[in-house]
């Protein structure tokens, strides 16, 4: 691993227990990996860099996983979607950071110079994201499972569920389980569908 991605990935330590918005110091991130500070701004210009190179290394790799998410071919409609939703919980209940990032105050809380790349990496993977379950709305057309010309806002209403049911999932406090709350997320968003 090179000496950039050890900084990176020592913030990413720093921010996955403290959360994106924590203030550190580059005199502690220094300590923290037994370097001087000097190293570090040898591949970062200043705390800004290493915020906007953590977030944007920390969201590649989860949209990354959730991407392949949706090029599953053999699956049905239902497995497909299961599935795919089962991973989401997953991913997010093991990551607060995660869910951090898709709340509506994140991009506030970041420093300027670092607000419109994320913005606009999270519009990408949110689009992404989008195009995943119309993919799988389209093989549930082809399945007879749901109606045939499904509008837009039917998908973008089952899509907003699923966003709700991650930050429900991942929240603490809730006690569900898994495989019946994927259930009912199933049965709900075909209704919706149809």
């Amino acid at each position: 691993m090179s000496r950039k991605d050890q900084i990176l990935e020592a913030a990413l330590e720093i921010f996955t227990v403290k959360g994106f918005t924590a203030d550190f110091t580059m005199s502690s991130l220094a300590k923290n990996l037994d370097i001087g500070k000097s190293t570090i701004y040898e591949y970062f210009e200043n705390k800004d860099d290493i915020i906007k190179a953590a977030i944007m290394k920390y969201l590649d790799d989860r949209f990354e996983v959730v991407n392949t998410l949706f090029h599953v071919e053999a699956a049905s409609f239902e497995e497909s979607f299961k599935q795919q939703l089962k991973t989401l919980l997953c991913v997010a209940s093991e990551s607060r950071t995660l869910i951090e990032t898709l709340s509506p105050g994140f991009f506030k809380k970041l420093p300027d110079s670092v607000q419109a790349e994320v913005k606009a990496r999270m519009e990408e993977a949110r689009n992404s994201m989008q195009k995943g379950f119309e993919m799988i709305f389209v093989r549930a057309a082809q399945e007879g499972v749901i109606t045939v010309g499904i509008s837009q806002e039917k998908t973008m209403v089952v899509t907003s569920m699923v966003i709700g049911s991650i930050m429900l999932f991942s929240d603490s406090r809730t006690n569900l389980m898994l495989d019946s709350f994927v259930d009912e997320i199933y049965l709900s968003a075909l209704k919706v569908l149809n």
